[in-house]
Order: C-alpha cells, then structure tokens, then sequence
C-alpha cells in the first residue's frame, strides 16, 4: 500500500493552492524540529502529498551514493535526502529489512523508529530515489 509521496519545494503555499485547485486539503502545515515546513495534502479516497519547503540558499544537499545506484538529485537542492521519497507499509519490515540487506540493497536510514514511534527504514531503489519503509499496523 502507498503512504504518500514527499516532495521538496521552496514555496508551500504556491503549492497547496496549486493542489487545492485539484481537489487536495491541507491536513497538516507545521514546522519540523529541523525548522523546516510541512505541508501533507489529502486527496479524496486516501492519496497524500507532503512537501517540504526548502530554499535553495539553505544546507547543501546529502547525497548519497552506491555503485548500483546513483545520488538522487533534488531540484531546490534538499539538506537532507530523506525529504524526497516515496513511503510504502509493508506487513513484516523487519523480515523485509533483511532480505533487501541480504540482496545488497542500500539503506540511507537503518531500521529505527519514526517520530510516531513506528518502525520504519529508508532505502534506495535501482534508480537512487529514497524510498521509506514502515511497519504496517496490526
């Protein structure tokens, strides 16, 4: 199941009334314990966008790289690689965590606990976008 995607973007507000104009409604709009605004946009049957609003001018970009998969790259220059990704549920992370660690697939954020408290990883695709794992309720 699809989380959300997360994006990063310099103006929030020019994005939520882009999205707006779509159908989406601001669900949350807060400021990161990084000092950084998040917007999470809500589509009618459950969809979400997140963005981060970022200045180019602020942190230069973590990039990360592995010979199979290359440093994702951001178009405001993200402060930290973890803000642009896509966010999957699975049922077992941490059987899953050890089966992609076996395969050799990278992780940008060892399995821990998310701010809510769940489980959650970030690993990259074949491509090099992040993408985030979290553990499925149950």
């Amino acid at each position: 199941m699809l989380k959300h995607v997360s994006f990063v973007t310099p103006d929030a507000g020019r994005i939520a009334r882009f999205y707006a104009a779509l159908g989406a409604s601001v669900t949350k709009d807060l400021v990161t314990s990084e000092g950084w605004r998040r917007l999470v946009l809500s589509f009618e049957g459950g969809g979400r966008l997140q963005f981060f609003e970022v200045q180019a001018a602020q942190e230069p970009p973590i990039i990360l790289d592995h010979p199979n998969h290359p440093a994702p790259a951001s178009p405001v220059g993200a402060p930290h690689s973890w803000m642009e990704h896509v966010a999957v549920v699975v049922p077992d992370l941490t059987a899953l965590a050890e089966r992609l660690r076996q395969d050799g697939v990278p992780f940008s954020r060892e399995l821990g606990l998310s701010p809510t408290g769940k489980p959650m990883a970030f690993v990259l695709d074949p491509d090099g976008r992040q993408v985030e794992l979290l553990e499925a309720e149950g």
